[in-house]
């Protein structure tokens, strides 16, 4: 028995010798391995070649498995480590890294008036693609060269995007045959009358499979003053006309979405309004005769525009208003208004640069105060082309307050503008951007005719209900003789719309 006991206590004793030896050898393994652990450092943001030295220097082995575009780090710099930083890992363990190749958005170079080839040369160079390719006849350009390009020139694009041309056919050779060719006197629009010196041609322009028959007319310097010009109200509408329909940004030759959206109003009665660049790049002639008259031309009749600033990369916007005649306004203004039912409307112009400015006292918004004291409507609507507010890639323009000032304190209704390729709607407001549900403007913006979209860049701003910036359409609006109802329709196959009523002031 006794020696019984003796082995017991012997094994026990050994079995906690061995269970300390185990857990030793254990706690020393772990102290041993622990010590050959090291921390990732940070090196996200740092230059790619002082951060390999710094992590060989731990005693790791990094290693450049990428390189991305980054909107946020500069080129050379690290953008990503694996593991994370703060981890620990064994020295000789490998550490992924990806570099940076700097922003992938640059600079779009100008192809205005280079050749297919080198054209293509180009955009390789700057990582761009091709796109669209739609040729013309134009006097402008000869022929193989381009006339205008989408995105313009100048622009910030994203690596790897595609840019559609312009690209010339030449003039033809023989003028295409008229019944009855035009004369002189019938090209001369109001604000024109002593520009137009000649006609020299006329011609065809093929334009998305189909003909244009436009006429070409050599004119003067627009900036050229011939005495001061008549202003002419346009003749009010009234009767039936209760409907105002329309957008902005519409029509480019490298677009099918401006021929959807004028789809769209064959089928709505009313007058249609734009709210500028109406014909892209540059509206020039042939970009209004061969990209805006095949499509929303069709209602040019009944259309009330606004000049954007595309419109005026044309010198003195020459292509807006000889397209336009004196349903435009003054050449040397571009702001007018005329009533629609029991609505007072006024058409601004804010290319403020090339009319004398917009601000107080400028001669706009001198007319503008003028005009409003003159129809004391109980219902007034404005629109033009930059917007006041904007959540979209250009946002808002705050040199347009003094508009919204004149209009706020005659108890307008509502603004309408375009310029971002979306569609928004605010709450009613007041100039400086604060809820206003009894007197404010409720403002809409509509780029939304037809040339491409914009994406909303930063973060929505305030008194913002409604966004989209994928859709085509047209905004309906039917004013009754104290409110309105909006609806905007989008184009055949789109889903997005947005409806609702308000009352007048």
């Amino acid at each position: 028995m006794r020696l019984f006991r003796l082995l017991r206590k012997g094994l026990a004793a050994a079995l906690i010798l061995t269970t300390v030896a185990l857990v030793t050898g254990v706690i020393t393994m772990w102290l041993a391995a622990e010590k050959d652990k090291v921390q990732l450092p940070r090196v996200i943001g740092m230059d790619s070649t002082a951060a390999l030295e710094l992590l060989r220097k731990q005693g790791l082995q990094p290693k450049v498995s990428g390189r991305e575009y980054s909107e946020t780090i500069q080129q050379d710099a690290i953008i990503f480590q694996r593991p994370a930083s703060g981890s620990w890992v064994q020295k000789n363990s490998k550490v992924r890294l990806v570099v940076s190749q700097g922003s992938d958005a640059v600079v779009l170079p100008n192809l205005t008036g280079l050749p297919l080839p080198e054209v293509q040369q180009l955009l390789q160079r700057y990582g761009f693609t091709l796109g669209r390719v739609v040729r013309v006849h134009s006097s402008e350009r000869p022929n193989g060269e381009v006339i205008a390009q989408d995105p313009e020139a100048g622009a910030l694009v994203r690596r790897g995007s595609p840019v559609a041309i312009l690209l010339s056919l030449g003039s033809l050779e023989e003028p295409a045959p008229v019944l009855m060719p035009p004369t002189l006197s019938s090209l001369k629009s109001p604000g024109f009358t002593n520009r137009i010196r000649a006609i020299v041609k006329t011609e065809v322009i093929a334009r998305k499979g189909r003909e244009t028959l436009i006429t070409r007319a050599s004119y003067r310097d627009p900036t050229e003053k011939s005495g001061a010009p008549t202003e002419k109200r346009p003749v009010a509408l009234r009767g039936a006309a209760s409907v105002l329909v329309g957008a902005g940004d519409i029509a480019s030759c490298v677009s099918d979405g401006d021929d959807a959206t004028a789809n769209l109003l064959d089928a709505i009665d009313g007058v249609v309004f734009t709210l500028g660049d109406n014909a892209y790049v540059a509206g020039t002639p042939v970009e209004f005769a061969a990209c805006y008259d095949p499509s929303w031309g069709r209602h040019k009749s009944r259309t009330r525009p606004a000049p954007g600033n595309h419109d005026y990369h044309t010198r003195g916007a020459f292509g807006y208003f000889d397209y336009f005649g004196d349903a435009a306004g003054d050449p040397d203004k571009g702001y007018y208004s005329y009533d629609l039912g029991s609505w007072h409307i006024i058409v601004l112009n804010s290319n403020c640069a090339k009319i004398g400015g917009c601000g107080p006292g400028s001669p706009q918004e001198q007319w503008l105060r003028a005009d409003l004291v003159a129809h004391p409507a109980t219902c007034t609507l404005a629109y033009w082309h930059h917007p006041r507010f904007s959540s979209g890639r250009h946002g808002g323009d705050a040199a347009l307050e003094a508009f919204w000032q004149a209009l706020y304190e005659h108890d307008a209704d509502v603004v309408l503008a375009g310029h971002d390729h979306v569609y928004e709607r605010f709450a009613p407001q007041t100039p400086d951007g604060k809820p206003d549900p009894i007197h404010g403007i409720r403002q809409f913006v509509v780029g939304t005719g037809g040339d491409r979209h914009h994406t909303f860049a930063g973060p929505v701003i305030a008194n913002s209900e409604v966004r989209n910036g994928e859709t085509f359409g047209v905004l309906k609006l039917t004013l009754q003789p104290a409110s309105y109802e909006w609806q905007f329709i989008p184009v055949a196959g789109q889903k997005f719309t947005d409806s609702g009523t308000g009352r007048c002031h």
